[in-house]
Parts: C-alpha cells; sequence; structure tokens
C-alpha cells in the first residue's frame, strides 16, 4: 500500500507513516436492516465518512469484508477473509495479516 500519496496531512509532513489503514466492513446488519456501510449520514456513507477520516490522516485505507462488490465505488483496496461469517475479530485478525506495517489502524 501507498501512505501519503492523496497529498493530505501524512503526506505533509514529508514522511510516510508506517501504519496501515483499514475499515471493517463485514457485519450482517441483522438489527438495522440494511447495510449499515452504504447507509446515508448528511448525505454520505457511513464507509465513506471512515475512509475519509483514515485519508485525511495521510492513509490509504482498505475495506475490510467478506465481499468487496458493494464498496467497489468507495474504495479500491479490500481484505477479505479465509473465514467468514465469524465476526469483527475476524476481520481484525484478517486485516492485521494483512498488513506489512508495523501498526494498524482499524
Amino acid at each position: 500500500m501507498v501512505y501519503g500519496a492523496n497529498g493530505r496531512n501524512g503526506a505533509a509532513f514529508g514522511r510516510t507513516p508506517p501504519v496501515a489503514g483499514f475499515v471493517l466492513a463485514g457485519g450482517e446488519s441483522r438489527r438495522f436492516g440494511r447495510d449499515k456501510a452504504l447507509a446515508n449520514y448528511e448525505g454520505r456513507p457511513m464507509l465513506q465518512r471512515a475512509l475519509d477520516a483514515l485519508r485525511d490522516a495521510g492513509l490509504e485505507p482498505a475495506v475490510v469484508a467478506p465481499d468487496a462488490g458493494p464498496y467497489r465505488s468507495l474504495c479500491s483496496s479490500f481484505v477479505t477473509s479465509e473465514r467468514p461469517g465469524r465476526g469483527p475479530v475476524e476481520g481484525l485478525r484478517a486485516a492485521l495479516k494483512a498488513t506489512q506495517e508495523p501498526w494498524a489502524l482499524v
């Protein structure tokens, strides 16, 4: 992954942060009734807000989800799990396994 290439805060310091950024978007949203990641809040999907926060920090985030399809218009980097259906801890495991950076912001 390339960090700081977006010209935002992290790149402003002239260094690449050794941090990987991930957003977990694998929930089933049973109580919510539809995909929370794509639910709009003030005109923007919730997932877009989380991705923008990581980008503003100078990171180029990846979405962790069992299926990248619904999120392809919002992000180009994805991590999928070999063991879907095991909850957010599995998403965290998949994210940490996918990074080569010493730190991860999830």
